[in-house]
């Protein structure tokens, strides 16, 4: 029996208890020790000490670390929005996720400067994809079943009355030096009944000068024909302003000029056509015609009337107003042509050639019929001209046989016009150069209104009645007699007249 002094049994019962019921802090015992950061030092803990098992379990989606750009301790990092921890075959990556809206989610993994595919951002539900800017959507996709695909931009700005020039911008630059032709395109497709995929419409625009500083450029519309691409409409640049349809010179409208190179038809629809023009110009809408050949340069279609309705082939309406001083000239219709003839040549030439052909029932036919009521009918300027006309005239009424002047199958004739009451002066009518006289009262004079240098006149007399010489009774124009004294008129009696600007001349009687 081993025999241990008491001292040492007290020493030995202190040991255990020491390591029994030692210290303790954070529910860890540590011989003689506590675990406190004020105590433990880095050389108390060898890095080789600490594994992955040893490290108490953390909530998940954190990083330890040091989110500071400074020495200090570590710190737990949550997972900010968009990122993800992807395991697989034991071993955890960081994985970066797209969500949108809340919706669906989708991978971005680069791997580099390159993908192994074609890399796709999208959705892959029923959902629309949306590009945002300062939390606005800008760009949308629509999505569906088995349609989508159409394009939406939400363009937003202060603007109230201007257009926005930069809502879609193409810019195609070029890493050589730009010339005429350079430009950019977009193109339209669609599936032609086969399922082929063909050009549908091709636009561009593109320099037609590019000197830098004086550029012009034009833009073209393609639309496809028999297979083929072509040039049906271009709007060329500043310095010309012109637009042309069709290939080649179809047609071109530029700011001063409209050609076609083949006829053209402008209308054709059973809408009304109009052509207007506030031009202040004496020639505000103009029409000019190079004929070479035979044939019609200007010619008015043809109507048929099916009902008894009033129809006009060619309407002009023009108002004038001419108010201020000044004589200025207004006209209608103005015909200015330019002929000449030479060589031999025996050409009829024809300011206005009026050929209708005429088939008449009950009805008149006119070839020119003026109806305003003051002014000159048909005014003829120049005293060379010689006016010929092969069929019967009637002047002075649109009805025979009461008119001024009648010449019919070379027999001439003046009018009778309505009988004049005897006066001191007496004033005859415009409706024909031969009078009767009424009454008894003795003529001084006659009025002149209306009767140019040269008239005729016969006064008939039904009864006795004196007609005075060269009498200085006011009013009209004196009646100078032959022999120089006063006529006495009697029934039957007839006296003819001339005026030459000052009096009435006789230049003869009878008397019965």
């Amino acid at each position: 029996m081993v025999r241990i002094s008491l001292k040492v049994w007290f020493f030995v019962s202190a040991l255990l208890m020491a390591l029994t019921f030692g210290n303790s802090q954070s529910g860890q015992k540590y011989f003689g020790r506590t675990l406190d950061n004020s105590i433990v030092g880095t050389s108390d803990i060898q890095d080789t000490s600490i594994s992955d098992a040893k490290i108490k379990w953390l909530n998940p989606f954190r990083f330890w670390g040091n989110p500071t750009n400074s020495y200090g301790p570590q710190k737990p990092i949550y997972m900010g929005y968009g990122l993800g921890i992807a395991s697989g075959g034991g071993v955890d990556s960081l994985k970066v996720t797209i969500s949108i809206g809340g919706g669906g989610s989708g991978d971005v993994n680069q791997n580099g400067n390159s993908y192994g595919a074609t890399m796709r951002v999208g959705t892959n539900d029923n959902n629309n994809f949306q590009i945002e800017t300062n939390n606005t959507g800008r760009l949308e996709l629509s999505s569906g079943a088995t349609t989508g695909g159409n394009l939406t931009q939400s363009l937003v700005s202060t603007n109230t009355n201007a257009v926005n020039n930069d809502a879609f911008v193409i810019n195609h630059t070029s890493t050589g030096t730009v010339t005429s032709g350079f430009g950019t395109g977009l193109r339209i497709t669609a599936p032609s009944s086969t399922g082929v995929i063909r050009n549908q419409c091709l636009l561009t625009s593109s320099w037609f000068g590019a000197t830098n500083g004086s550029e012009t450029g034009y833009f073209k519309v393609n639309l496809l024909g028999s297979g083929t691409a072509n040039d049906c409409f271009t709007v060329y640049g500043s310095n010309t302003g012109t637009i042309t349809v069709g290939t080649g010179t179809g047609l071109s409208i530029s700011k001063s000029n409209f050609t076609t190179a083949q006829s053209y038809t402008i209308g054709g629809s059973a809408n009304q056509f109009n052509i207007t023009s506030t031009a202040a110009g004496n020639q505000a809408i103009y029409l000019q015609t190079n004929n070479q050949g035979s044939g019609t340069s200007i010619w008015s279609g043809s109507h048929t009337a099916t009902s008894p309705t009033a129809q006009t082939t060619l309407y002009i309406n023009g108002t004038i107003s001419a108010t201020g001083a000044g004589t200025n000239s207004y006209k209608g219709i103005e015909i200015n042509n330019t002929y000449s003839s030479s060589g031999g040549n025996t050409s009829t030439f024809r300011g206005l050639h009026i050929n209708n052909a005429i088939t008449l029932g009950a009805g008149t036919a006119r070839g020119i019929d003026i109806s305003n009521t003051v002014g000159d009918g048909i005014y003829q300027n120049s005293v060379n001209l010689i006016n010929r006309f092969g069929g019967k005239t009637v002047f002075g009424s649109t009805n025979s046989p009461v008119v001024s002047l009648q010449v019919i199958n070379g027999r001439f004739a003046t009018a009778k016009g309505l009988n004049v009451a005897s006066a001191n002066v007496i004033t005859l009518g415009t409706d024909g150069n031969s009078f009767q006289l009424t009454g008894t009262t003795s003529v001084h004079r006659i009025t002149t209104t209306d009767w140019p240098t040269g008239s005729e006149i016969t006064l008939l007399f039904a009864s006795s009645i004196t007609i005075q010489h060269n009498s200085t009774t006011p009013g009209g124009a004196p009646i100078s007699l032959s022999g120089s004294v006063n006529y006495g008129a009697v029934n039957g009696s007839q006296l003819k007249l001339m005026y030459d600007g000052t009096a009435w001349h006789e230049q003869s009687r009878k008397h019965p």
